[in-house]
């Protein structure tokens, strides 16, 4: 119950944690927190694809809050706001 707010975890590369913070930035700035993205060689497709690749979890249902924002149409929408405002950002900068 003690967690909330989005994590952007990305593989161990350069691109993905670039992709990856900028995510993490536009989410944080949806939710009004601060956490930082976090690499991890655990998830098959974190170590399979050959592209950049990132798991973005919006939030957390043990926190009423997060879970009211998950749920609603109108949290939903900001949510994919953020996150579609991080990729244009990352797009904007890489080659």
């Amino acid at each position: 119950r003690d967690k909330r707010g989005p994590l952007v975890l990305h593989q161990p590369e350069g691109r993905s944690a670039l992709l990856a913070g900028f995510l993490q930035d536009s989410l944080n700035r949806q939710q009004d927190v601060f956490r930082l993205p976090r690499p991890s060689a655990k998830y098959y497709i974190l170590n399979r694809v050959n592209v950049p690749s990132v798991i973005v979890e919006t939030g957390f249902l043990s926190d009423d809050g997060d879970r009211r924002m998950l749920t609603s149409a109108a949290g939903q929408t900001r949510i994919a706001a953020a996150i579609a405002g991080g990729i244009a950002a990352y797009r904007s900068m890489s080659p």
